[in-house]
């Protein structure tokens, strides 16, 4: 018998599934929800008052992940890609430099989000904050987003 064609499930039941890479999150989907209806919500107040840079920390401190609440995820990246397009270009430096070095990552996690849609969200805008990122940060928050989690 060729080990090849061994059928191992049948001595071993177990087998890694992709949840089970990393720890669960520990907040119930609902109040996701809920957390990300707020922190929209201060997003799309913070760009009709003409300071969309202040609700970008509120994004970058606890972003939603899990493999249950891909609608909040999915409403999340619109308000916050909509956040980072209402950032003047001067504007960027500044604000990348006031950002911790888990800010930078999640940040660069979403431009990844962003870009990999170019037919919903503005590459341009994404690619000037890519470039600003790199800039500031250096290559270590792009390899850090392709060692990250997949759920997130």
């Amino acid at each position: 018998m060729s080990f090849r064609s061994l059928n191992v499930d049948q001595y071993e039941s177990d087998f890694l599934r992709e949840e089970d890479l990393f720890p669960p999150r520990e907040t119930p989907a609902d109040e996701v929800n809920q957390q990300v209806a707020a922190v929209v919500d201060q997003a799309r107040s913070a760009i009709s008052g003409g300071n969309a840079a202040a609700s970008l920390p509120a994004f970058l401190s606890d972003p939603p992940y899990g493999y249950d609440v891909e609608e909040a995820k999915s409403q999340f990246l619109a308000a916050f890609l909509d956040v980072l397009s209402n950032i003047r270009l001067s504007d960027i430096p500044d604000l990348l430099k006031s950002l911790s070095v888990d800010q930078h990552t999640y940040l660069m996690n979403y431009i990844y989000k962003g870009l990999a849609e170019p037919a919903k969200y503005n590459s341009a805008v994404l690619l000037n904050w890519h470039q600003k990122l790199v800039e500031i940060a250096g290559v270590g928050c792009i390899v850090r987003v392709l060692n990250s989690r997949p759920d997130l």
